[in-house]
């Protein structure tokens, strides 16, 4: 009986240990956003209206990127396209909620043969990130 008894003791011990560290096991924090500001225009002198201009913004952490567009559902070999907005008439943009990274934006238009980018911008945890503007040259000016 008592043979018994330390073997019952032993295994409660062992299960009480058990959930006492699954318990207390750490739960992942949850992914940490932050937000990018800016602009992108025509340079031209005799532009007013900025609005439409297609940016593009992709991650680019380092030379590794992952294959999905989450904005289009595109594959895509090369980058990781995370969304799209376009400009308003002053060719303000912005996006928000974005996971913390390292981001390139690329600013392009039907108005233009070209294409404008900015590399390197850092996305840090509740804050927004003013990036570098970017300028077009419309076609037929």
């Amino acid at each position: 009986m008592r043979k018994k008894l330390k073997w019952i003791t032993l295994i409660l011990l062992v299960v009480s240990i058990f959930f006492e560290v699954g318990c207390t096991m750490e739960v992942s924090s949850p992914e940490k956003y932050g937000n990018i500001q800016g602009r992108a225009f025509y340079g031209n002198d005799n532009m007013y209206n900025h609005s439409d201009i297609q940016i593009t913004l992709v991650s680019t952490d380092g030379l590794m990127s992952t294959e999905y567009s989450s904005s289009r559902g595109i594959v895509t070999n090369t980058r990781s396209v995370k969304d799209i907005k376009t400009t308003d008439k002053y060719g303000r943009y912005s996006f928000e909620n974005i996971p913390v990274g390292v981001y390139t934006l690329y600013a392009t238009s039907n108005s233009t043969v070209e294409k404008a980018v900015t590399t390197n911008i850092v996305v840090t945890e509740n804050e927004t990130v003013k990036a570098t503007d970017l300028q077009l040259t419309a076609t037929g000016s």
